[in-house]
């Protein structure tokens, strides 16, 4: 991944109403990254068949789900993945699927805690950097931008009332996203 990434703290509905937004311009299948020892491809078509949106799982950016997000009309064949012993994996991710965007969204995490989310590109071309800009201006349309980090208009308002924003509950606070000076959170 040499074009970019875009990390950003949003809630469902920051990110599912631009995702719904640009999908009627643009039909998007999001596929379920990860490696398994059955040939499948889980993919969702559109953002409202992912389950669990919005939700971080772990309470760790990269320990959450990841999607590869594709064309609509984009066949996405697993890579097989030899081991030294037993049944090989296969697996779906920017390898097996060049020239194509990984999303993770990020989201709740227990009480009170907001875990970032990013867009990255897979590949180098100009094709892959235009569909980058086109995907992460649109979900990140509307939100502010705060320290380099793009942050949704319902997710600043939890983040007005004091939740975490962080990229890993394993993290120590003062690696938290904060207020700007003479912002107040209120306790």
């Amino acid at each position: 991944m040499g074009i970019g990434r875009t990390i950003f703290f949003a809630t469902a509905g920051d990110l599912a109403s631009n995702l719904r937004v640009l999908e009627r311009q643009w039909p998007l299948n999001y596929a379920l990254c990860g490696a398994w020892r059955e040939p499948h491809v889980l993919v969702y078509a559109g953002v409202d068949a992912i389950p669990d949106f919005g939700v971080s799982a772990t309470g760790n950016e990269t320990g959450d789900t990841q999607y590869l997000v594709v064309p609509a009309d984009t066949i996405i064949a697993p890579r097989q993945i030899k081991q030294k012993k037993g049944d090989p994996f296969f697996a779906v991710d920017g390898i097996a699927v060049n020239e194509s965007l990984v999303f993770q969204h990020g989201g709740i995490f227990g009480d009170q805690t907001l875990i970032s989310g990013y867009v990255a590109a897979v590949g180098n071309s100009r094709k892959v950097a235009d569909s980058y800009r086109t995907f992460s201006r649109a979900v990140t349309a509307g939100f502010e931008l705060v320290n380099g980090i793009r942050v949704g208009p319902e997710a600043h308002q939890l983040w007005r009332q004091g939740w975490r924003f962080t990229q890993s509950t394993r993290f120590s606070r003062a690696f938290d996203l904060r207020l700007a000076d003479g912002d107040e959170a209120s306790s």
